[in-house]
């Protein structure tokens, strides 16, 4: 069988035999010395005809030229020096160009024509015969000779040589390569007859094409699946058969007939290896789920994977010569196997399917490969089988696996039906839905706008204006759902006119002027031409920008920039939307377009959204047969791209309307239309009187701000911020005596906010209401959890609102009261808050370290808590009614009566005990707190 590739490479015992063959060899000339001056050239016969590969590897002399430079005549000269030089091989395991000497001897009784294979690592093979004392040059191949210039059509490097009856002649090769190369790989040389030579290509070549066959349909198929049902399985199995097959072809020695401008070897082998570690890594772990079941064990593996593919490389280039590197990876790549059985065991064992199929696909290819290895050391009997059984145990793997992702294919198929028939579901509730809820809505909005007009009241119009206003919002949710609806199931037709696309689209983008000042965000609009026609739906237009550009803003802070640019091609128009907000992840682009699908940054905008508008702006593109795609990068910017065809070939002639429409002149977006309601100043105090309760209302909603306001502005100081991380800011700063917040909101969210105020010190006192549209039970515990006083579900009644705000406060000062009324309660008997309990505990302990110094006070109190002295007041306040100074005295007359009821100190001593340098103010002091002076209380007793 012809040699494809360098056996020194592949046959590790093959590689070591030679090596001891070799210094057995040196050994000999060393304790023989007069053998150097006999001819000791080493001698083949041929006594039979070469029906099979004759092995010829270590059975030639050799040197080292490691200057290079010695020419083919100088050697004749040197010839008995040089090939008996001991000194040449001492330490070679690297070179670049070598001499072999062989004399062979054809003792058959008829000519032989036969030739003569070298290792495929060999740039050039030169092959030279003595004449009259000359050397000749006979024939020459290598690797950098195309396969069709070389005397066999091959990648492989063959010589053709001629003996004639009991002829005998002496070759000498000059090998040349670039690669770092073992000495074996010179010594490598194998004979074979014509036919044999042609048989094995022959062999090879139809074996090579039929596998290359297989595996290319095994990765259409799996292209073709991906393609289909975007999983990445289907894709990291297509390329699993892509690196298979390059790895064969490499061995093979065909990817050099293809690619003959890459010249190193070891590139091919080790690309093709790492290629092969990389993709089945991914397989594995996408087909058990490996990263989901054993995150750590994941980890260990994608590295033990990392350096099975580059082991090679990274040894050879850090500490280790290239021997010694190959075996460090073999080290690698055993170790990898390893780490891949034991989760697929592991998981068949429990009894997951997909492991079983995996596991069954390992070990066939296993054995296989085993079989293929044992052949290659003469442990088995040399046959096509065993040539090509691993070749073969990497189909059987592929069918096996096949077998198992068509039962994911099955699955996923079944899946996507569900979805698509729960959608389908989805759209006839909602569309059901929405048809009953336009006739309540239109009765609500009717009596609402005739009371509006009507009435004198300021308050109460406004209270209307709120309501009709988000009566139409809800009223054009409700109409959007129904064209959507109408949209999906082609019941709305196209009504196109010719238009200036230019002065429409501009007149959209300029409605949203007034609202892009107000909100600090630049709006831009640029056109190429003042005027390009364009035929198309003039209302169904506005309602794709509109919701363009409402989307645009929603997510784009103040400081930032939309911009509005049409482009005219040949035959489209094309229009980008760009804005600089918060961005898209790149997994969810592809979904952004379904119906009810809301991002994850959601959360971040100030006006939230219902997850319909952009699935009726893609159906409507669709109907103008136009095309919409969006590029985001996420946290920098969106951009959305529509391509409008112009003329009228796309349009069918019941859709043109060739009387143009009375055009509808833009309305103008503001933010107390379809943004927001009209904007009140956050913080605007209203302040019925000053001892009034000061209430922090955080919401990003002004219209429910504006509405609490009006419900509680007589009775409460309001104080308000439109997001989490400014409420948290007014909060610390005013110290409200009850905090509303709603759980929804960008920056942070309610239960953030909650969980901020409840563990600071500053602020934990503070009673807080969440206040929220999810109604479930579970977020109503999660938002009690965090420390929420009291949770409201939207809509909710002012009048408990107002009622639970009442309770609270009016708690906090029962708690107040009993403090100052009876002098022996201490906060512990009284509160429940675990934050403001260890508060006032470290506070008592602070204030009792010093009670005997009497120049402790209010500022050396702060310094050690960690608060400034206006906190320290406000916090104490707020828990106990008193100020911090007042505090520290009571503590010092609670310790006074506990040492006066021991009898054991007079009274002058219990006053400076306890931090009093005045018996007159002990007892003035005493008096004033007990209702009796501490003389009397000893007499008393």
């Amino acid at each position: 069988m012809e040699n494809l590739y360098c056996a020194a490479n592949s046959n590790p015992l093959l590689q070591t035999n030679t090596m001891r063959f070799f210094y057995s060899l040196i050994f000999l000339l060393l304790v023989t010395p007069d053998l150097l001056a006999k001819d000791s050239t080493t001698t083949v016969v041929f006594q039979n005809h070469i029906s099979e590969a004759l092995n010829l590897n270590g059975q030639q002399d050799i040197w080292i030229d490691k200057n290079q430079n010695l020419r083919p005549n100088s050697l004749l000269e040197k010839e008995r020096t040089l090939f008996s030089n001991q000194s040449s091989f001492a330490e070679m395991d690297m070179a670049t160009v070598a001499w072999l000497r062989l004399r062979i001897i054809n003792s058959r009784p008829a000519g032989q024509q036969f030739y003569i294979s070298f290792c495929s690592r060999m740039d050039t093979v030169l092959a030279y015969l003595e004449e009259n004392e000359q050397m000749v040059l006979i024939g020459e191949t290598g690797r950098t000779f195309s396969a069709a210039d070389k005397p066999v059509f091959s990648a492989a490097n063959h010589l053709l040589l001629t003996l004639q009856k009991g002829e005998t002649k002496t070759y000498y090769f000059k090998l040349r390569t670039s690669q770092p190369t073992l000495l074996s790989h010179f010594r490598e040389m194998h004979a074979r007859s014509p036919l044999t030579l042609f048989t094995a290509l022959s062999e090879k070549y139809s074996v090579q094409s039929l596998y290359t066959g297989v595996m290319l349909m095994f990765f259409a198929l799996s292209l073709f699946t991906f393609l289909n049902f975007k999983e990445k399985l289907f894709l990291y199995f297509g390329l699993i058969h892509l690196s298979f097959n390059f790895y064969f072809l490499t061995q093979a020695g065909i990817t050099d007939i293809f690619l003959p401008t890459l010249p190193n070897y070891i590139f091919y082998v080790d690309g093709a290896v790492a290629l092969i570690v990389i993709f089945v890594s991914l397989f594995v772990n996408s087909y058990i789920g490996l990263s989901r079941t054993y995150p750590v064990y994941f980890k260990i593996y994608i590295t033990s994977a990392f350096f099975a593919a580059f082991g090679r490389l990274i040894f050879a280039n850090t500490f280790l010569d290239l021997e010694a590197a190959t075996h460090g990876q073999n080290i690698a790549l055993l170790a990898w196997l390893v780490l891949t059985f034991i989760p697929v065991v592991l998981l068949a064992k429990k009894g997951m399917s997909v492991a079983k199929n995996l596991l069954a696909a390992l070990l066939t290819l296993f054995f296989t490969s085993l079989i293929y290895v044992l052949s290659l050391l003469g442990m088995l009997p040399d046959s096509i089988l065993a040539r090509y059984a691993f070749q073969l145990g990497t189909v059987l793997f592929s069918f096996l696996l096949f077998y198992g992702l068509f039962q994911r294919i099955q699955s996923i198929r079944l899946e996507k039906q569900k979805m698509e028939n729960l959608a389908l579901l989805k759209s006839r509730f909602f569309a059901n839905i929405s048809h009953e809820f336009r006739t309540p809505l239109t009765l609500l909005l009717g009596p609402i706008e005739r009371v509006r007009r009507h009435t004198e009241d300021p308050a109460d119009k406004n209270l209307l204006m709120l309501a009709e206003k988000n009566g139409r919002r809800l009223l054009d949710l409700v109409n959007q759902l129904l064209d959507l609806n109408k949209l999906e199931n082609g019941r709305t037709p196209l009504k196109a006119t010719e238009v200036n696309f230019t002065e429409l689209l501009k007149g959209i983008v300029m409605s949203f002027e007034s609202y892009s000042e107000q909100q600090n965000i630049k709006l831009q609009f640029v056109s190429q031409k003042e005027v390009i026609p364009l035929w198309l739906d003039r209302k169904k237009a506005e309602v794709i920008f509109y919701n363009l550009l409402h989307n645009a803003f929603k997510f784009t802070k103040a400081g930032g920039f939309v911009s509005v640019m049409i482009v005219e091609h040949l035959d489209l128009v094309e229009v980008m939307i760009k804005d600089d907000g918060i961005g898209i992840a790149q997994e969810e682009i592809p979904l952004i377009f379904d119906r009810f699908f809301q991002v994850d940054g959601i959360e971040q905008s100030s006006v939230p959204g219902s997850g319909i508008g952009l699935a009726l702006v893609r159906e409507l593109v669709l109907l103008h047969s136009g095309n919409i795609s969006v590029q985001s990068e996420e946290g920098h910017s969106t951009i959305f791209t529509l391509q409008l065809k112009k003329g009228t070939s796309h349009l069918k002639a019941q859709e043109m309307i060739k009387t143009p429409t009375v055009p509808s002149s833009p309305k103008s977006v503001k933010a107390d239309e379809d943004f927001s309601p009209t904007p009140s100043k956050p913080n605007e105090e209203t302040t019925p009187s000053k001892t009034a309760p000061t209430l922090l209302i955080i919401d990003d909603n002004t219209d429910v701000r504006a509405f609490i306001r009006f419900q509680l502005k007589n009775h409460f100081q309001i104080k308000e911020a439109t997001n989490g991380l400014e409420g948290i800011e007014l909060a610390l700063e005013h110290q409200p005596d009850l905090v509303i917040s709603d759980v929804m909101m960008p920056g942070k969210n309610g239960f953030e906010v909650c969980d901020t105020l409840k563990k600071d010190e500053r602020t934990s006192h503070i009673p807080i209401i969440l206040l929220t549209a999810r109604a479930g039970q579970t977020e109503k515990v999660k938002g009690l959890e965090y420390g929420a006083d009291d949770y409201l579900t939207k809509p909710f009644d002012s009048q408990e609102l107002e009622v639970r705000i009442r309770k609270l406060i009016e708690f906090r000062t029962h708690l107040r009261e009993k403090i100052k009324t009876d002098p022996t309660l201490t906060f512990k008997n009284l509160t429940g808050s675990p934050v403001d309990t260890k508060f006032m505990e470290r506070v008592n302990g602070i204030i009792k370290n010093n009670l005997e110094d009497p120049l402790f006070g209010v500022g050396q109190l702060a310094e050690e808590v960690g608060l400034s002295k206006a906190h320290l007041n406000r916090k104490l306040n707020a828990l106990t009614d008193i100020s911090a100074n007042k505090h520290i005295q009571q503590t010092r007359l609670k310790k006074a009566l506990e040492l006066l009821e021991t009898r054991v100190y007079n009274v002058s001593e219990v006053g400076s005990l306890t931090g009093f340098n005045s018996d007159a103010y002990f007892v003035k002091c005493f008096r004033e707190f007990y209702g009796k002076t501490p003389g009397s209380l000893l007499l008393s007793n």
